[in-house]
């Protein structure tokens, strides 16, 4: 998980320690404001910089063997927590569109490129009279890519957010090559602790948690409904985010039992995030206060559980 500002020597780093895909945060913050998201004129001009940042660094991908994929992080105008523009007004639905249109065609020839994310944690709310609800409109958005590029992996996450626990609700969509994704930060009492309001530090993992026991065969058995729901259909499972904040004591052990139940089950997984905010950034000492973020000048338990991971694949 990285982006959106690529550096040669972030990729350079990250193929170092093993690592062999990049999922390539399309995110803009300005168009998250309440007085910025509406403006299509300026999501335009933050699209293109963005693909033209993303290009700089694509040789250096192929060359090194690491894999993109294209992350939609913020879709036209955006929206809140609970309700997003392209739900809402079908001149963002048809804008969402357009924006796949645009990616594909850009970045279909391009050998470094893997797949498409085409939306991140994707939230409903209510939809309006005329309006696709999310399953409609990445069957119609998966079609689309489909006709333009018929090798590269469709990423798909159920709404809302793209939680494990929302899958089951899925039927699988009638296209080749998707790629069915989720994300994996449960118990939030521990991975978001001293982060989200109401989310206190001081869990610890393994460990009670939220009046449940948490250890790796808790994991496993959380994620056994989407292993079955697989099974089931047949398809691929690509965890496109998980985490633990740095300073949760146990953090290195919670990723590793992820990255554990992970692999059993055979699924593709990126770490969130790589070179992003501090809070999940594994070049930082793992218990430093969060207000004074300290560098490590040794590999962090989180670091070394990575790299593990990475060898292992």
């Amino acid at each position: 998980m990285y982006g959106p500002n690529g550096k040669a020597e972030d990729i350079q780093t990250l193929a170092q320690w093993g690592g062999n895909l990049i999922r390539w945060q399309f995110y803009d913050y300005e168009a998250t404001l309440p007085e910025k998201r509406l403006d299509l004129d300026a999501y335009d001009r933050w699209l293109d910089r963005t693909i033209a940042q993303v290009d700089q660094q694509l040789p250096l991908c192929e060359k090194l063997g690491i894999h993109v994929v294209i992350d939609l992080h913020t879709p036209p105008g955006f929206g809140t927590r609970d309700q997003w523009e392209i739900f809402s007004d079908p001149k963002y639905q048809q804008k969402f569109l357009a924006v796949w249109d645009k990616l594909v065609r850009h970045f279909k020839d391009q050998p470094a490129v893997w797949g498409y994310d085409i939306v991140n944690e994707p939230v409903e709310g209510k939809v309006a009279p005329g309006l696709l609800d999310w399953r409609a409109l990445a069957e119609t958005t998966a079609k689309q890519i489909r006709a333009l590029d018929p090798k590269k992996a469709i990423i798909i996450e159920p709404g809302p957010f793209g939680g494990w626990g929302n899958l089951d609700f899925w039927e699988p969509i009638d296209v080749p090559g998707i790629v069915y994704s989720v994300h994996m930060y449960e118990p939030l009492f521990f991975t978001h602790q001293g982060v989200l309001d109401g989310f206190p530090r001081g869990p610890v993992y393994p460990g009670k948690i939220d009046g449940v026991e948490w250890n790796r065969d808790t994991i496993r058995k959380k994620l056994d409904e989407v292993r079955q729901w697989q099974l089931d259909y047949n398809v691929p499972i690509y965890v496109g985010e998980f985490s633990a904040i740095r300073w949760a004591n146990g953090s290195a052990d919670y990723i590793r039992d992820c990255i554990s139940v992970f692999d059993e089950f055979g699924w593709d997984w990126s770490y969130h995030a790589f070179r992003e905010w501090q809070g999940w950034n594994v070049e930082i000492e793992d218990q430093s206060p969060s207000d004074k973020p300290t560098p490590a000048t040794q590999p962090t338990d989180r670091l070394k559980v990575l790299e593990a991971g990475f060898h292992a694949k």
